[in-house]
């Protein structure tokens, strides 16, 4: 059994003041404390935990390892604070609220259409959306700074501090231009793919992308061009002889449809899973259970 602590919630103030400003007088000056009266909050914070937080010296303070560890934890309480008092004020105005969504590159284009009409039939709705790797995702979410990410999840997302709720699927295929040699072959294996040059997604963007040198071991073709940008790699293969691998959700977006085709069978060379991620004790804004119906919605019209 943990030991028990009681504690003040401007406390949590204090030292998150502390922390982010790295000395007390500048922390004193944000909260409209006097700086020994910060200064004495501190300590006995200090002497309540049984542990030093901060290193003092002239230049200002230092957090020591536990400062570090207990900033985690109350960055995140401070999140769900505001959450919960932007969730009341949401109640009170019969709005929906704010949501910080988490995107991953492969499923942009359908949660494009998911805001659209998340805000056609909400128009007060406030939405922040940020795209990148799920690591980078992932880390935003644990910090509070996202609400819920919707990417791809794969064995190293495994978490006791996030909740990963699988929604689909989505195969990585092998793309390439209209009038490609190997443009409408069912059968094709790694033989017939590494005749030609490669372009692919950089493996931190798209976690698939290590599946992809992992099944060719040395059998690699002697041009391969890395990306983070699927844009970038749809342009090249629609003008050139080279093969991209990207995941079914991204092939028939942004204006490409009638200058690719898909080599291979539709059910792809292997499979990613497609997830919606929360922190486990976390509740979400009635914005965010919006964006998860909705999202789940779209999947359901695109039989995903």
């Amino acid at each position: 059994m943990g030991r028990k602590f009681d504690f003040e919630p401007r406390t949590l103030t204090h030292f998150l003041a502390v922390y982010e400003n790295g000395c007390f007088s500048r922390a004193a000056d944000q909260i409209s404390l006097t700086q020994p009266a910060l200064s004495n909050s501190i300590q006995q914070l200090e002497q309540k935990l049984g542990v030093k937080l901060f290193e003092r010296g002239s230049r200002g303070v230092k957090p020591t390892i536990y400062g570090d560890s207990f900033y985690q934890r109350t960055k995140i309480i401070r999140a769900e604070l505001q959450s919960a008092v932007e969730e009341i004020h949401a109640l009170q105005d019969c709005s929906m609220g704010a949501v910080n969504i988490g995107v991953g590159p492969s499923v942009m284009d359908i949660i494009t259409e998911v805001i659209h009409k998340a805000i056609e039939s909400h128009p007060t709705l406030k939405i922040t959306l940020t795209e990148g790797p799920e690591e980078t995702l992932y880390s935003g979410l644990r910090s509070g700074e996202l609400d819920l990410v919707i990417c791809t999840v794969t064995k190293r997302s495994a978490d006791p501090d996030l909740n990963h709720e699988i929604l689909f699927s989505n195969p990585t295929v092998p793309i390439v231009r209209k009038g490609h040699p190997l443009s409408n072959q069912r059968k094709t294996g790694w033989a017939s793919l590494k005749r030609f040059p490669w372009v692919v997604a950089d493996m931190h963007l798209e976690p698939a992308g290590k599946d992809i040198f992992d099944a060719l071991s040395s059998n690699k073709p002697t041009s391969i061009i890395t990306t983070n940008s699927s844009t970038f790699m749809k342009t090249l293969v629609s003008k050139s002889d080279f093969i991209a691998f990207m995941p079914h959700t991204l092939v028939a977006c942004g204006g490409f449809e009638e200058k690719l085709d898909i080599v291979g069978p539709k059910k792809g060379l292997y499979k990613t899973e497609i997830g919606i991620t929360s922190r486990t004790n976390s509740f979400l804004s009635p914005a965010g259970n919006l964006i998860i119906e909705e999202f789940k919605k779209s999947c359901a019209d695109m039989s995903l």
